[in-house]
């Protein structure tokens, strides 16, 4: 983070000094000392989707932002903004936290094990296409299969049989499941399928 900028770092390479996070009501500075009587109306504190909340990076206390763009480049069309870290930030740095539904947290189950399983395949992969073919490499298909299984399972339609109403309702979720994973995990199918 010499730079400022935000990385994703593999799990594998990943330590508490330089991925450690944290929430924060607001951008003031913590006070290190104990205050005996708090003024107002007591010591903030961060409640589901009810309050906005900032995030600060523990070891080096700078806040996640985003880095600003020209007006130029705005002009020229759609601009996705870059997250940095910065010691101040912007005024509109702050997230409102909420809880995620069932299906949500179960469809991010299913992202997180799925992207484990396809890097390790991917890595697997590049480590055979480097090595002589004499060597031994550990590539989880058997893994890779099943799990594709599930998500056939995880993706199939409702049942015809079911009253209209219900139905709709689970052609409703299966469409989020669906547009939740094609943004989070078919950057990884891609890769997968040009090394097979």
């Amino acid at each position: 983070m010499d730079d400022k900028s935000l990385l994703l770092t593999e799990k594998e390479k990943a330590d508490v000094k330089s991925t450690a996070f944290c929430f924060r009501s607001s951008k003031e500075k913590l006070d290190v000392g104990i205050r005996k009587e708090v003024d107002g109306m007591g010591a903030p504190e961060i409640k589901y989707g009810d309050s906005v909340c900032f995030i600060q990076h523990v070891d080096t206390g700078l806040w996640l932002t985003y880095q600003s763009v020209d007006a130029k480049s705005v002009r020229m069309g759609s601009v996705q903004r870059k997250a940095i870290m910065h010691h101040e930030g912007h005024m509109d740095d702050g997230l409102t936290l909420s809880r995620s539904q069932h299906e949500e947290s179960r469809t991010a189950r299913v992202i997180r094990s799925t992207v484990f399983l396809f890097n390790r395949f991917i890595r697997g992969l590049d480590a055979l296409s480097k090595k002589a073919k004499s060597s031994t490499v550990d590539l989880p298909i058997e893994s890779v299969s099943l799990s594709l299984q599930d998500l056939i399972g995880y993706f199939h339609p409702p049942d015809e049989h079911l009253e209209h109403e219900d139905k709709q309702n689970r052609l409703r979720a299966l469409k989020n499941r669906q547009n939740l994973f094609q943004e989070e995990v078919a950057f990884l199918v891609f890769p997968l399928i040009l090394h097979i």
